[in-house]
Protein backbone atom coordinates (compact mmCIF):
# COMPACT_ATOMS: atom_id res chain seq x y z
CA UNK A 1 0.00 0.00 0.00
CA UNK A 2 1.10 3.55 -0.64
CA UNK A 3 -0.42 6.98 -0.15
CA UNK A 4 -0.83 10.02 -2.36
CA UNK A 5 1.74 12.77 -1.83
CA UNK A 6 0.85 15.19 0.94
CA UNK A 7 0.92 17.97 -1.68
CA UNK A 8 -0.97 16.99 -4.80
CA UNK A 9 0.24 18.73 -7.93
CA UNK A 10 -3.02 20.21 -9.18
CA UNK A 11 -1.10 22.55 -11.49
CA UNK A 12 0.41 19.81 -13.65
CA UNK A 13 -0.78 19.13 -17.16
CA UNK A 14 -4.23 17.51 -17.20
CA UNK A 15 -4.67 14.00 -18.53
CA UNK A 16 -7.51 15.40 -20.71
CA UNK A 17 -7.26 19.12 -21.45
CA UNK A 18 -10.67 20.76 -21.04
CA UNK A 19 -9.77 24.13 -22.56
CA UNK A 20 -12.30 25.16 -25.18
CA UNK A 21 -14.78 22.40 -24.33
CA UNK A 22 -17.21 24.51 -22.29
CA UNK A 23 -20.08 25.81 -24.42
CA UNK A 24 -22.47 28.32 -22.92
CA UNK A 25 -25.53 30.35 -23.78
CA UNK A 26 -26.98 33.53 -22.31
CA UNK A 27 -30.45 35.02 -22.15
CA UNK A 28 -31.59 38.43 -20.95
CA UNK A 29 -34.69 39.07 -18.87
CA UNK A 30 -36.58 42.37 -19.00
CA UNK A 31 -39.69 42.74 -16.85
CA UNK A 32 -40.13 39.00 -16.66
CA UNK A 33 -39.77 38.36 -20.40
CA UNK A 34 -36.73 36.63 -21.91
CA UNK A 35 -34.86 37.89 -24.96
CA UNK A 36 -31.88 36.82 -27.02
CA UNK A 37 -28.73 38.83 -26.33
CA UNK A 38 -28.67 41.92 -28.53
CA UNK A 39 -32.43 41.98 -28.98
CA UNK A 40 -33.56 43.38 -25.64
CA UNK A 41 -35.59 46.57 -25.47
CA UNK A 42 -33.52 49.48 -24.16
CA UNK A 43 -34.39 51.91 -21.39
CA UNK A 44 -37.45 49.84 -20.61
CA UNK A 45 -36.88 48.32 -17.20
CA UNK A 46 -34.08 46.47 -15.46
CA UNK A 47 -32.11 43.99 -17.58
CA UNK A 48 -30.71 40.86 -15.95
CA UNK A 49 -28.56 38.28 -17.75
CA UNK A 50 -28.35 34.56 -17.01
CA UNK A 51 -25.74 32.21 -18.48
CA UNK A 52 -25.89 28.41 -18.44
CA UNK A 53 -23.93 25.50 -19.86
CA UNK A 54 -25.19 24.34 -23.25
CA UNK A 55 -26.67 20.85 -23.35
CA UNK A 56 -24.15 19.79 -26.01
CA UNK A 57 -21.11 21.04 -24.12
CA UNK A 58 -18.39 18.34 -24.18
CA UNK A 59 -17.25 19.40 -20.70
CA UNK A 60 -20.57 18.15 -19.27
CA UNK A 61 -19.37 14.58 -19.81
CA UNK A 62 -16.42 12.64 -18.48
CA UNK A 63 -13.58 12.45 -21.04
CA UNK A 64 -12.91 9.11 -22.73
CA UNK A 65 -15.79 7.52 -20.91
CA UNK A 66 -15.50 3.79 -20.37
CA UNK A 67 -16.67 1.43 -17.68
CA UNK A 68 -14.10 0.46 -15.11
CA UNK A 69 -15.31 -2.70 -13.45
CA UNK A 70 -15.14 -3.01 -9.69
CA UNK A 71 -13.37 -6.05 -8.31
CA UNK A 72 -13.37 -7.29 -4.73
CA UNK A 73 -9.66 -7.92 -4.29
CA UNK A 74 -6.44 -6.19 -5.25
CA UNK A 75 -2.70 -6.40 -4.70
CA UNK A 76 -1.43 -2.81 -4.67
CA UNK A 77 -3.42 0.02 -3.09
CA UNK A 78 -3.51 3.81 -3.06
CA UNK A 79 -4.95 5.55 0.01
CA UNK A 80 -6.30 9.09 -0.51
CA UNK A 81 -7.76 10.83 2.58
CA UNK A 82 -10.46 13.39 1.81
CA UNK A 83 -8.84 15.97 4.10
CA UNK A 84 -5.77 15.85 1.86
CA UNK A 85 -7.97 16.74 -1.12
CA UNK A 86 -9.74 19.54 0.76
CA UNK A 87 -6.45 21.17 1.75
CA UNK A 88 -5.02 20.94 -1.75
CA UNK A 89 -8.10 22.38 -3.40
CA UNK A 90 -7.25 25.76 -1.93
CA UNK A 91 -5.66 26.28 -5.35
CA UNK A 92 -9.08 27.38 -6.63
CA UNK A 93 -9.41 30.32 -4.24
CA UNK A 94 -7.42 33.02 -6.07
CA UNK A 95 -9.71 35.39 -7.94
CA UNK A 96 -9.94 36.04 -11.67
CA UNK A 97 -9.26 39.59 -12.77
CA UNK A 98 -9.48 40.48 -16.45
CA UNK A 99 -10.63 43.07 -18.96
CA UNK A 100 -11.89 43.01 -22.51
CA UNK A 101 -12.88 45.47 -25.22
CA UNK A 102 -14.21 45.40 -28.78
CA UNK A 103 -16.85 46.82 -31.07
CA UNK A 104 -20.55 46.04 -31.26
CA UNK A 105 -21.63 47.51 -34.55
CA UNK A 106 -20.87 51.24 -34.37
CA UNK A 107 -20.46 51.13 -30.59
CA UNK A 108 -17.14 50.39 -28.95
CA UNK A 109 -17.27 48.89 -25.46
CA UNK A 110 -15.02 47.73 -22.64
CA UNK A 111 -15.30 46.08 -19.27
CA UNK A 112 -13.14 44.91 -16.40
CA UNK A 113 -14.22 42.17 -14.08
CA UNK A 114 -13.19 40.49 -10.84
CA UNK A 115 -14.46 37.10 -9.67
CA UNK A 116 -13.77 35.76 -6.18
CA UNK A 117 -14.61 32.28 -4.90
CA UNK A 118 -16.94 32.57 -1.89
CA UNK A 119 -16.35 29.08 -0.50
CA UNK A 120 -14.89 25.69 -1.37
CA UNK A 121 -16.84 22.56 -0.49
CA UNK A 122 -15.76 19.02 -1.29
CA UNK A 123 -17.82 15.93 -0.56
CA UNK A 124 -18.08 12.31 -1.59
CA UNK A 125 -21.29 11.79 -3.60
CA UNK A 126 -20.98 8.20 -4.82
CA UNK A 127 -19.21 5.08 -3.60
CA UNK A 128 -18.80 3.53 -7.06
CA UNK A 129 -17.50 4.84 -9.29
CA UNK A 130 -15.84 6.75 -6.48
CA UNK A 131 -17.01 10.26 -7.20
CA UNK A 132 -16.64 13.65 -5.51
CA UNK A 133 -18.37 17.00 -5.99
CA UNK A 134 -16.43 20.24 -5.76
CA UNK A 135 -18.62 23.33 -5.23
CA UNK A 136 -17.11 26.81 -5.62
CA UNK A 137 -19.82 29.52 -5.75
CA UNK A 138 -18.33 32.76 -7.02
CA UNK A 139 -19.09 36.46 -6.65
CA UNK A 140 -18.51 38.77 -9.60
CA UNK A 141 -18.08 42.55 -9.72
CA UNK A 142 -17.06 44.78 -12.60
CA UNK A 143 -17.37 48.02 -14.43
CA UNK A 144 -18.11 48.81 -18.05
CA UNK A 145 -18.17 51.64 -20.51
CA UNK A 146 -19.05 52.24 -24.13
CA UNK A 147 -18.80 55.00 -26.69
CA UNK A 148 -19.78 56.03 -30.17
CA UNK A 149 -18.41 58.63 -32.53
CA UNK A 150 -20.89 60.67 -34.55
CA UNK A 151 -19.20 63.13 -36.84
CA UNK A 152 -16.54 64.86 -34.78
CA UNK A 153 -18.27 64.21 -31.46
CA UNK A 154 -17.46 61.21 -29.32
CA UNK A 155 -20.18 60.18 -26.91
CA UNK A 156 -19.01 58.03 -24.03
CA UNK A 157 -20.38 56.71 -20.73
CA UNK A 158 -18.02 55.57 -17.99
CA UNK A 159 -18.18 54.19 -14.49
CA UNK A 160 -21.21 51.94 -14.88
CA UNK A 161 -20.86 49.24 -12.19
CA UNK A 162 -22.29 45.73 -12.45
CA UNK A 163 -22.28 42.58 -10.40
CA UNK A 164 -23.50 39.00 -10.49
CA UNK A 165 -22.85 35.54 -9.15
CA UNK A 166 -21.98 32.11 -10.46
CA UNK A 167 -23.97 29.70 -8.30
CA UNK A 168 -24.24 26.77 -8.41
CA UNK A 169 -20.72 26.05 -9.59
CA UNK A 170 -20.38 22.28 -9.26
CA UNK A 171 -17.65 20.09 -10.74
CA UNK A 172 -17.88 16.30 -10.38
CA UNK A 173 -14.74 14.19 -10.57
CA UNK A 174 -14.07 10.51 -10.15
CA UNK A 175 -11.16 8.16 -9.73
CA UNK A 176 -10.37 5.99 -12.74
CA UNK A 177 -7.65 3.72 -14.07
CA UNK A 178 -5.93 4.85 -17.25
CA UNK A 179 -4.37 1.51 -17.98
CA UNK A 180 -2.76 2.62 -21.24
CA UNK A 181 -0.40 4.93 -19.36
CA UNK A 182 -0.48 2.92 -16.12
CA UNK A 183 -1.86 5.69 -13.91
CA UNK A 184 -4.66 6.12 -11.41
CA UNK A 185 -6.25 9.43 -12.38
CA UNK A 186 -8.94 11.95 -11.59
CA UNK A 187 -11.29 12.76 -14.47
CA UNK A 188 -13.98 15.41 -14.23
CA UNK A 189 -17.06 17.00 -15.78
CA UNK A 190 -19.32 19.98 -15.17
CA UNK A 191 -22.33 19.03 -13.08
CA UNK A 192 -24.05 22.39 -12.92
CA UNK A 193 -22.91 25.98 -13.48
CA UNK A 194 -25.13 29.02 -13.75
CA UNK A 195 -24.27 32.70 -13.96
CA UNK A 196 -27.20 34.70 -12.64
CA UNK A 197 -28.29 38.14 -11.47
CA UNK A 198 -25.83 39.90 -13.77
CA UNK A 199 -27.10 43.48 -13.85
CA UNK A 200 -25.99 47.08 -13.43
CA UNK A 201 -26.44 48.53 -9.97
CA UNK A 202 -26.97 52.00 -11.46
CA UNK A 203 -29.65 50.90 -13.94
CA UNK A 204 -31.83 52.46 -15.35
CA UNK A 205 -29.78 55.69 -14.97
CA UNK A 206 -27.39 54.61 -17.72
CA UNK A 207 -26.45 56.92 -20.54
CA UNK A 208 -26.26 56.20 -24.25
CA UNK A 209 -24.46 54.17 -25.59
CA UNK A 210 -24.18 51.80 -22.60
CA UNK A 211 -27.96 51.58 -22.50
CA UNK A 212 -27.93 50.17 -26.03
CA UNK A 213 -25.72 47.15 -25.24
CA UNK A 214 -26.37 46.44 -21.56
CA UNK A 215 -27.24 42.79 -22.14
CA UNK A 216 -24.28 42.27 -24.48
CA UNK A 217 -21.72 43.53 -21.96
CA UNK A 218 -23.27 41.56 -19.10
CA UNK A 219 -23.33 38.39 -21.21
CA UNK A 220 -19.69 38.77 -22.23
CA UNK A 221 -18.61 39.21 -18.61
CA UNK A 222 -20.70 36.29 -17.38
CA UNK A 223 -19.54 33.97 -20.15
CA UNK A 224 -15.89 34.91 -19.66
CA UNK A 225 -15.97 34.14 -15.93
CA UNK A 226 -17.72 30.82 -16.40
CA UNK A 227 -15.47 29.54 -19.19
CA UNK A 228 -12.25 30.71 -17.52
CA UNK A 229 -13.08 29.24 -14.12
CA UNK A 230 -14.68 26.07 -15.54
CA UNK A 231 -11.67 25.30 -17.73
CA UNK A 232 -9.37 25.92 -14.80
CA UNK A 233 -11.31 23.64 -12.45
CA UNK A 234 -11.70 20.85 -15.00
CA UNK A 235 -7.99 20.88 -15.72
CA UNK A 236 -6.96 20.70 -12.07
CA UNK A 237 -9.33 17.76 -11.57
CA UNK A 238 -8.09 15.79 -14.57
CA UNK A 239 -4.70 14.74 -13.28
CA UNK A 240 -2.76 11.57 -12.41
CA UNK A 241 -2.62 10.81 -8.70
CA UNK A 242 -0.55 7.61 -8.85
CA UNK A 243 1.95 6.25 -11.36
CA UNK A 244 1.93 2.46 -11.52
CA UNK A 245 4.69 2.03 -14.09
CA UNK A 246 7.03 0.69 -11.42
CA UNK A 247 4.86 -2.44 -11.35
CA UNK A 248 5.98 -3.25 -14.90
CA UNK A 249 9.20 -4.57 -13.41
CA UNK A 250 7.52 -7.63 -11.95
CA UNK A 251 3.87 -7.93 -13.05
CA UNK A 252 1.06 -6.81 -15.33
CA UNK A 253 -2.04 -4.96 -14.17
CA UNK A 254 -5.50 -6.34 -14.82
CA UNK A 255 -6.84 -3.86 -17.34
CA UNK A 256 -10.00 -1.79 -16.78
CA UNK A 257 -10.54 -3.17 -13.28
CA UNK A 258 -10.22 -1.48 -9.91
CA UNK A 259 -10.87 -2.42 -6.32
CA UNK A 260 -12.28 0.52 -4.41
CA UNK A 261 -13.67 1.29 -0.98
CA UNK A 262 -14.70 4.45 0.87
CA UNK A 263 -15.34 5.00 4.56
CA UNK A 264 -18.03 7.14 6.17
CA UNK A 265 -15.75 10.19 6.15
CA UNK A 266 -15.08 10.01 2.42
CA UNK A 267 -11.53 8.61 2.58
CA UNK A 268 -10.73 6.45 -0.43
CA UNK A 269 -8.71 3.30 -0.96
CA UNK A 270 -8.14 2.19 -4.55
CA UNK A 271 -6.46 -1.06 -5.57
CA UNK A 272 -5.25 -2.79 -8.72
CA UNK A 273 -4.86 -6.48 -9.33
CA UNK A 274 -1.62 -7.97 -10.57
CA UNK A 275 -1.88 -10.75 -13.12
CA UNK A 276 1.11 -12.26 -14.87
CA UNK A 277 4.19 -12.10 -12.70
CA UNK A 278 7.38 -11.50 -14.65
Amino acid sequence: MFTADTTLNFLQCPTHNATGQTRIQSVATVKGSQYSIGETPTNNGNISVETVISADSPSSHYPSEHDTEKISTGDVFLFTPIELLKINFNVVKPSITASDSDNYGPIYWRYSVNAAVKSVDLKLIQNWPIEFRLSIPTEVTGQAGAGIKIGCIRYEATGAMFDGEVEPFDIDFKIDLDWEIMQIVFVSKIKNIKGKNFNFRTFPQLDFPVSEIIDFILARASEFIITEQADKMLNVTRIPIANLNILNRFAQIRQKHLAGETDQDGNVTIGVELLQHL
